[in-house]
């Protein structure tokens, strides 16, 4: 598998994705971007020892309480359907990305998205949204050094 470009690492950030598309509440998927984000990079060690550490870092900084503030706010504002934890895992992605081509990509295709909305529906998710960022803003979660 080696040949094809499959690691030990990718086999960690599969099964976690698989896992958290089973069960989502709680947690979020061990990934490249999302570890290196808290500082787990890939030098750090051997996959194994950098799973463990990110989940360790994600409970130092309080993910639970973090990812159940979120959610309440998704709830109260309509949005039950998403989740906090995936909220958090997108933060991270885009903290730990390599580079502004990725971000990017990755906001053209949310404003995309919230194009693709009733204009009500989307001016509603980004106020949303804004509110998240700004009570967020010095939570030690975001703000914590790696």
């Amino acid at each position: 598998m080696k040949a094809q470009g499959w690691s030990r690492e990718r086999e960690f950030s599969a099964i976690s994705k698989f896992m958290w598309f089973l069960r989502p509440k709680g947690w979020t998927p061990f990934d490249t971007y999302s570890s290196t984000s808290l500082g787990v990079g890939t030098t750090h060690g051997d996959p194994p020892i950098r799973f463990a550490d990110f989940y360790a870092k994600l409970h130092r900084r309080n993910f639970s309480g973090v990812s159940v503030a979120i959610q309440s706010a998704l709830n109260n504002a309509g949005f039950s359907y998403l989740y906090g934890e995936r909220v958090i895992d997108k933060a991270l992605l885009l903290a730990g990305a390599p580079g502004t081509r990725w971000r990017s990509n990755i906001i053209r295709k949310g404003r995309s998205f919230l194009r693709s909305l009733p204009r009500n529906a989307a001016i509603d998710l980004q106020a949303l949204a804004r509110r998240i960022a700004v009570s967020f803003d010095h939570d030690p979660f975001f703000t914590a050094p790696v």
